[in-house]
């Protein structure tokens, strides 16, 4: 079918998820200033509710070539950079966004879980002089491990329906070959150039592809870990 762009968005989908989240959940959860917490939270998290035409408008507004950066370049003499354009340089641009976008409200679901292992856990290292750093690698993400394991499968399961919006947003003639994923294939077939049948069949065979991921890393989970996650 021509989707060149199909493996970004199977990586897009993984390494953007982890385990950046969990690292700044874990960094959170060490702040004893709760004001403080809590406004790095609001932070973190107020990215996530940006639609991807704000971002992208404020990301064009940055990288575009007559935006701030390449502004800031011309203006010392330097070369410019085509961050929109450039296939070598709008991918790390897209995982950027993504990681910028989605990572505070994933922590939020990791300080959920962390909120959810007993204090008398931590209290028993402590008597047992466990400082700090060991408390985080014997009882806080051992705790975390089911929350992660629920994250990554449904990582693993939507892998290939990573949306359309940020790459219909980041588009132009000339990345657009290198950023098509199969949502962006099927709104171009289907909408664009009216191939309605080929759209439908493409949508229906990723969906059944995100089933097989699903129970197939859910048999995974309980091979290696001797538990079911559905």
């Amino acid at each position: 079918l021509g989707l060149v762009g199909s493996e970004m968005c199977i990586r897009d989908s993984i390494i953007t998820g982890f385990p950046g989240p969990i690292i700044l959940a874990l960094l959170l959860n060490e702040l004893r200033s709760r004001h403080y917490k809590n406004t790095l939270q609001v932070i973190y998290t107020f990215p996530n509710f940006l639609s991807w035409v704000i971002v992208g408008g404020l990301m064009t507004t940055i990288f575009a070539g007559e935006g701030v950066i390449n502004s800031l370049i011309r203006a010392s003499g330097g070369q410019t950079y085509g961050f929109l354009t450039d296939k070598s340089l709008i991918r790390p641009l897209l995982y950027a966004t993504s990681i910028w976008k989605g990572t505070g409200w994933s922590a939020i679901l990791y300080l959920a879980g962390i909120a959810g292992i007993s204090p008398e856990l931590y209290e028993a290292a402590e008597v047992d002089g466990a400082n700090r750093f060991q408390c985080i690698r014997h009882i806080t993400i051992p705790g975390l491990m089911p929350t992660y394991m629920v994250m990554l499968l449904m990582a693993i399961a939507g892998m290939l329906s990573n949306g359309m919006e940020q790459y219909l947003v980041f588009e132009n003639p000339q990345n657009s070959a290198t950023i098509e994923v199969l949502d962006l294939y099927v709104y171009h077939s289907g909408i664009k150039s009216g191939l309605i049948p080929l759209s439908t069949v493409v949508g229906v065979f990723k969906s059944l592809i995100g089933v097989l991921l699903l129970f197939g890393a859910n048999g995974i989970s309980k091979g290696v870990r001797g538990e079911s996650i559905i």
